[in-house]
């Protein structure tokens, strides 16, 4: 028996470590939220160990159940009403545009046609207990889950320049219109308390129409209650490089969305580009959490240049890949050479990416202006100021 158990266990460790999950909250909720806890065990589960010997087919047995119940009828819920102050009248001078962005994990195993996604934020804007606003499919990213968005509104008096806790829930449809809920799960070892997303919104990055964009990474799900929880924080920087290939995947999905804008290239979308990249790179790269305040993830070990390296990647792979050498690749966004050339040049200035001396090479000719009549010459050159102004600083 002591064989099989050990196998039972090895098996559950291995489960445990395929994907990336991230410790979550214990807040009692309406409706109620199956009690995922935070990184640190409650007493009671530390009692009910003891109660159990450390080997046995009666301590798995008794673990099955535990897993088991978590798939009880009173723990399904209707499906919640969406937080009523998302209907409030603001007028524009005065309203603040929150977007949210963020990958859901394939672990979720979630159903776009029946299932429900909403994310939760606290004081001054929410409730953790209700739900904010609710979530939309964007895109199917096949083994990686799917892009989700979603918008609140409310004052930008309300939001700007204060730390505020939020989640994401994940509501999975069972039968006669009930719903089991799910919050998702922040693997953070070395936290001591409950843990949540922080939003933090800068009024000076703000766009004219008062939007901010908050780009997330990938909303992980906990996986049942494990023995060897403390074993898997001595191996942290294993599990750190699985957080840090997800945030990169994520991060993808989310430039993806940015550059789109420079698909139909107008002024306007010009002006969105460089301030949402500018928000991405702020959010990106200055991971933060709520732990009853405003906490620098610093064990993640991830900061602005991280951002820097995957947004080069991400450049001359996707906007400018003929700069490379012996590049097969096609632009994705920008069809004029001379454009695609140019967001490069201020792509790299303003977020200090590292180009080789072959890259600068070809980045200069690429350059390179049409030779055109005077008076033709002055037309382009114009029209591609005024759509692009920040060519001049």
């Amino acid at each position: 028996m002591t064989g099989i158990r050990s196998e039972a266990l090895a098996l559950e460790y291995q489960n445990a470590s395929v994907s990336p999950t991230r410790p979550n909250e214990d807040i009692n909720s309406k409706p109620k939220i199956e009690n995922y806890g935070s990184s640190v065990d409650s007493p009671a589960e530390h009692s009910q160990e003891q109660q159990h010997p450390a080997h046995g087919k009666k301590d798995f047995t008794d673990e099955q159940k535990s897993i088991e119940s978590d798939d009880t009828e009173s723990q399904y819920v209707t499906l919640p009403k969406r937080n009523p102050t998302s209907t409030l009248q603001i007028s524009s001078s005065e309203r603040l545009t929150i977007h949210f962005h963020a990958v859901l994990s394939k672990d979720f195993e979630f159903n776009p046609k029946e299932d429900h996604i909403f994310v939760r934020a606290g004081h001054p804007i929410g409730d953790l207990e209700d739900n904010l606003a609710e979530l939309t499919v964007s895109g199917d990213l096949g083994e990686h889950g799917f892009f989700v968005e979603g918008k609140f509104e409310c004052k930008k008096t309300d939001a700007k320049l204060v730390s505020i806790p939020y989640k994401y829930v994940v509501y999975k449809a069972k039968k006669y219109e009930r719903y089991k809920s799910h919050s998702e799960y922040i693997y953070k070892p070395d936290s001591k308390v409950t843990t949540n997303r922080c939003l933090f919104v800068k009024p000076h990055l703000l766009n004219d129409e008062g939007e901010w964009h908050q780009y997330d990474d990938i909303i992980c799900k906990k996986t049942p209650k494990r023995r060897f929880e403390k074993l898997r924080e001595f191996v942290w920087s294993e599990q750190r490089n699985k957080i840090i290939k997800g945030r990169e995947i994520a991060g993808s999905v989310m430039l993806t969305t940015i550059f789109d804008l420079l698909k139909s290239w107008s002024k306007i979308n010009v002006r969105k580009f460089v301030c949402q990249l500018q928000q991405f790179f702020e959010v990106y790269g200055d991971p933060s959490v709520f732990e009853n305040t405003h906490v620098k993830w610093v064990s993640l070990k991830y900061g602005k240049q991280d951002v820097s390296r995957l947004l080069t990647q991400f450049m001359v792979e996707r906007v400018t890949p003929e700069l490379q050498k012996d590049s097969e690749g096609k632009r994705a966004f920008i069809m004029e050479p001379l454009k695609a050339a140019l967001i490069m040049l201020y792509v790299w200035k303003q977020y200090s990416l590292e180009l080789n001396i072959l890259t600068l090479s070809h980045l200069c000719t690429a350059l390179c202006l049409p030779k055109l009549p005077e008076q033709e010459f002055l037309s382009f050159w114009t029209d591609l100021l005024e759509s692009f102004p920040q060519i001049n600083t």
